[in-house]
């Protein structure tokens, strides 16, 4: 079986063994991206860019994609189906990577869209046949603490034990101020110190890039 016939397959299945049977750690479904000789697998400028700027998110279609690694870990997509990442946006793994907070597809050098990190996240968002959530630059006031918990300085007020419920019933809700979304990710479990460090590195990146007007989708 091809890798797209693989990809086909387990597309909208619901269940993890669809991929992984009786098995830990299997191919992962995509077909794998191929390499060109004396250059990186992604451009550096551009994962660094991604890295230093507020992060919006956008929809893609996970059947469209390529991987850059050989294998995925049922563990960890074990843990993408809790609903914990989207609440919370803490990962299954390599906490201290800010490039890891949420999934990166980097177009190569023939346009294919290849996943630069979470192929966790994409295996789970094809198995349960949905869009996958992708992280581009912010050119808004608004940007993306978790899939969930945004800050944009001109949100409505709020209580942050509603906006924790909210959040908790899988709804999507913007604060005005940092102070109030560490707040909120203390309320839905999150320490304190992991708090202040994502909320710190929120506040970084909007000073080191001022918003701009954005035309177009």
């Amino acid at each position: 079986m091809s890798a797209h016939e693989r990809v086909q397959r387990i597309w909208g299945s619901g269940d993890l063994d669809a991929l992984f049977g009786d098995h830990h750690q299997v191919i992962a479904p995509w077909p794998k991206a191929p390499r060109r000789k004396h250059h990186p697998a992604f451009d550096r400028d551009v994962l660094a860019r991604l890295e230093a700027s507020p992060a919006d998110l956008v929809e893609i279609d996970p059947r469209t994609l390529w991987a850059s690694q050989p294998w995925v870990l049922r563990r960890h997509a074990d843990y993408y189906r809790t609903g914990r990442w989207e609440r919370t946006g803490l990962t299954s793994a390599d906490h201290h990577l800010e490039l890891n907070r949420f999934p990166v597809v980097v177009a190569d050098h023939q346009v294919r869209l290849v996943i630069a990190a979470g192929h966790h996240r994409s295996t789970v968002a094809l198995i349960e046949g949905r869009p996958l959530l992708v992280r581009r630059i912010a050119t808004g006031a608004g940007c993306a603490l978790t899939p969930l918990l945004w800050w944009n300085p001109t949100a409505d007020p709020i209580d942050a034990r509603v906006a924790a419920q909210r959040i908790d019933a899988g709804e999507r809700c913007a604060v005005a101020t940092l102070e109030l979304a560490r707040t909120i990710l203390i309320v839905l479990g999150v320490s304190a110190d992991e708090a202040t460090h994502r909320t710190a590195i929120v506040g970084g990146q909007a000073a080191r890039t001022p918003p701009v007007q954005q035309h177009g989708t």
